[in-house]
């Protein structure tokens, strides 16, 4: 990228896990453009006093952050616990309408050293393209052949970025009925890939995660995430932390694929979703949310299966 453009803030959303966070900063830092780039680290405060020094490490860390390593970085320290939600929220938010765009990075997330300038590049490029709501980082897929970048409207959001216009949209619903309303069936089912990927589960709990809601509004507004063919991020929380269980390791794996070995074109005509990645690609590859049983998980899985139907009625 050339000096003078403009390199869009990184909001970077940590809790207590100080192994995936280091990973997640030290892979920023090896970024081309680190240096040219603020983050923004928003440190949620313990939810508990178990936490508490777990969160204090992960905070000391960050504070020990060697100067240079980007052009600034900011640390927020909550003062109280806000959780998941409403950190990343109000994080984004206020990053976004500062800057006007942002590039999104929770505390898991290790990415290939084109990651910023792939997001750059986009931000730029897709700018006044307004169906084009964010830009992804990850794939579940691993299809060279397809070019750099595909549309797709699902909502990528292991490492990703958006402007303030189309952040604008974004609502934290409260029940299933208020997300949904204006839906059809056909766009309800779309979302969930036809049953394969059932996201909407979520909009039942007691606290409606923000992506949900987001990837909601991005189908909605019939809006596409911009995506790489090949990912330029891997998940290291996938084993344990806030949102996986730390036993699925002994019942097989999830997906993952090499990290995209050059930094993608992001050009890419016309504005569309592909078919054959929609209608086949996708839904095979997130079969069971993307994890691959091996034979001692495909037992438990079989032997799971009639309680959780009776469990749903």
């Amino acid at each position: 990228m050339t000096p003078d453009r403009k390199y869009a803030p990184v909001a970077f959303f940590c809790y207590d896990r100080l192994e995936t966070a280091r990973q997640t900063i030290e892979a920023l830092m090896r970024n081309d453009g680190a240096a040219e780039t603020e983050v923004y680290a928003f440190c949620d405060a313990a939810r508990n006093p178990q936490d508490v020094e777990k969160v204090l490490a992960v905070r000391l860390w960050l504070r020990g952050v060697p100067e240079g390593a980007f052009k600034a970085l900011h640390i927020v320290e909550r003062p109280v616990n806000f959780g998941l939600n409403k950190n990343i929220i109000s994080g984004i938010t206020e990053v976004v309408r500062a800057a006007g765009r942002v590039i999104v990075v929770e505390d898991d997330i290790v990415t290939s050293p084109f990651f910023l300038q792939y997001m750059n590049n986009a931000l730029e490029e897709y700018e006044d393209k307004k169906e084009v709501m964010m830009i992804g980082g990850h794939t579940q897929l691993d299809i060279p052949q397809k070019g750099d970048v595909y549309f797709s409207p699902h909502a990528q959001i292991w490492g990703w970025a958006t402007w303030a216009d189309r952040w604008q949209y974004f609502r934290h619903y409260q029940s299933r009925s208020e997300a949904l309303d204006g839906m059809t069936e056909a766009e309800i089912d779309a979302l969930e890939y036809h049953g394969v990927f059932p996201i909407l589960q979520g909009l039942d709990k007691p606290s409606h995660m923000w992506d949900i809601c987001w990837n909601v509004e991005v189908h909605k507004r019939h809006g596409f995430c911009l995506t790489p063919t090949r990912t330029l991020v891997h998940n290291a929380g996938m084993g344990g932390g806030t949102n996986y269980n730390r036993w699925m390791k002994f019942f097989g794996h999830y997906i993952e694929y090499p990290l995209n070995d050059h930094l993608p074109d992001v050009r890419r005509s016309p504005i569309a979703a592909d078919p054959e990645i929609e209608d086949v690609l996708y839904p095979a590859a997130m079969k069971d949310w993307g994890f691959r049983y091996n034979f001692i998980g495909k037992i438990v899985h079989t032997l799971y299966l009639p309680f959780k139907k009776l469990k749903g009625k």
